[in-house]
């Protein structure tokens, strides 16, 4: 999307910014989704005590793609090209 604004507006907007102004956008859209789909679709199963347990793992995957992710995205936003540090790039 903000290839498509660069095209017609040319904002000049940092990965930092463009970050700030979707956490917010996201934690809004999340507390709004988390009480409108309970009740626009009424859940089929009442026990997901079963379910439970997956929590722990789905946490520690997600984790670790954030950490991975940024590891790609912070060099780049620093301006350290990743070719440049001996060993990488092999």
């Amino acid at each position: 999307m903000i290839g498509f604004l660069e095209d017609y507006v040319s904002p000049n907007v940092s990965f930092f910014e463009w970050m700030s102004m979707g956490v917010f956008y996201f934690a809004i859209m999340s507390v709004l989704m988390a009480f409108l789909l309970p009740l626009l679709f009424k859940p089929e199963v009442k026990d997901l005590s079963e379910a439970v347990f997956a929590w722990p793992m789905a946490l520690i995957v997600m984790a670790t793609m954030v950490i991975f992710w940024w590891a790609g995205v912070l060099p780049y936003e620093f301006g350290i090209d990743i070719t440049r540090i001996p060993g990488a790039g092999e």
